[in-house]
């Protein structure tokens, strides 16, 4: 049961309206959660997911992640 956030962040700097905060079961169970933001990018930037754990009780293992990026034109 413990709080986590999640944010996508553009060259190393969180972006807060992306921001997304969910608390686990605390039983195991698998969750599914999205973090998403539009985001501008040119030649050289990248992208990371910053993940915090709102509790100091545990580390944060994430099994599977999936990573959708679209061109919109």
């Amino acid at each position: 049961n413990q709080p986590l956030r999640f944010r996508v962040a553009k060259n190393g700097t969180t972006i807060a309206q992306s921001e997304v905060e969910e608390t686990t079961s605390g039983n195991g169970r698998s969750q599914t959660l999205i973090c998403q933001d539009l985001v501008d990018l040119v030649t050289n930037d990248y992208l990371e997911l910053w993940v915090a754990n709102g509790s100091t009780a545990q580390d944060i293992t994430v099994e599977n992640l999936n990573v959708i990026i679209e061109r919109l034109n």
